[in-house]
């Protein structure tokens, strides 16, 4: 092989590296990664008690006594998370409407993008991590990474498609874009997807360099 072919070859193996780098497995794995980097791993930080999550389990900080499980509806039941409908400040500067909460599941989807020793795929792995690793605290924040990568549902394959969005059928990952030289996504592309500013979005402000705050 010659120079410019080993250079070549280098090159495309970086480029793939880079592409998968925005594969939502990858986005799992650096949530993970990140948490083991961080002062999470330590319940006694006190980052725990401002957020309120040293009187939650680590290792399934959602459970909640409910003889059904874990069911998608209007109310909390166990292993529910929260997520807020596109309505749930129905007015500026109001306070939230509990009825405009809706609670989900884990999912199989969302499992199956995380570490082998999350995913249950690696024989072995679920002593170290308990019964129900995909529930642990870390576990969530790799939810919240692998459901920000959602595309359209009509793209998903029927067999291995996540749980509705309660915000509707859209393309999140439109919304991961933004350039502080322009105040914008840059884009024009991502604009007409219909695409918002990263800052924007991130913050749930209409615009966060506002004097007034919109949501």
């Amino acid at each position: 092989m010659t120079k410019t072919n080993s250079i070549l070859v280098g090159c495309l193996f970086g480029f793939f590296d880079a592409a998968s780098a925005y594969e939502t497995p990858q986005h799992a794995a650096m949530t993970a990664r990140a948490f083991e980097r961080s002062i999470l791993t330590t319940q006694q930080a006190e980052i725990y008690g401002r957020l309120g999550f040293d009187r939650l389990n680590p290792l399934h900080p959602f459970e909640t006594p409910s003889p059904n499980g874990c069911q998608t509806d209007g109310f909390p039941t166990q292993d529910s998370y929260s997520h807020p409908l596109p309505n749930w400040l129905s007015a500026p500067n109001s306070a939230p409407d509990p009825a405009n909460v809706r609670f989900r599941c884990a999912t199989e989807y969302d499992r199956r993008r995380m570490p082998l020793r999350f995913s249950g795929l690696l024989p072995g792995s679920e002593g170290a991590l308990g019964m129900t690793p995909q529930l642990r605290f870390e576990a969530w924040l790799m939810r919240g990474a692998i459901r920000e990568d959602d595309i359209s549902a009509n793209l998903y394959p029927p067999d291995d498609a996540p749980d509705q969005d309660p915000w509707n059928d859209q393309t999140r990952v439109f919304n991961h874009f933004y350039s502080p030289v322009t105040n914008s996504t840059d884009s024009s592309q991502v604009n007409q997807l219909g695409g918002r500013p990263a800052l924007n979005w991130a913050l749930g402000e209409a615009d966060p360099f506002a004097n007034a705050q919109l949501p």
